[in-house]
């Protein structure tokens, strides 16, 4: 019994430290890809709820504002959450998910 209370312990444990890294290397890829549009010429707003940005930039001097949605994912296994999946197809070609 002592044996299976330390192994959860320790799972508990690792399980926090795991999430620290994730959420780390999601505020890093956040901060690429916010960095990557406003050097292309947009600007960033944070959105939070099915997605984690907005861009939007100025097309021509008197065009229509581009929008666009950004979902940054990272690790090769990331997946696109139900509600994400569902604005991505509200939204079609204006959502992207970006992968860092």
């Amino acid at each position: 019994m002592f044996n299976c209370d330390i192994k959860l312990m320790v799972s508990k444990k690792a399980s926090r430290e795991q999430l620290k890294i994730n959420k780390a290397k999601g505020a890093l890829g956040q901060g690429y890809t916010r960095l990557q549009y406003e050097l292309d010429g947009y600007h960033v707003e944070r959105t939070g709820i099915g997605h984690d940005f907005l861009a939007t930039r100025q097309i021509g001097r008197d065009g229509p504002a581009e929008k666009i949605y950004i979902e940054t994912k990272t690790g090769p296994n990331a997946k696109l959450s139900p509600l994400q999946i569902k604005k991505k197809k509200e939204l079609g070609k204006s959502y992207r998910v970006e992968r860092f």
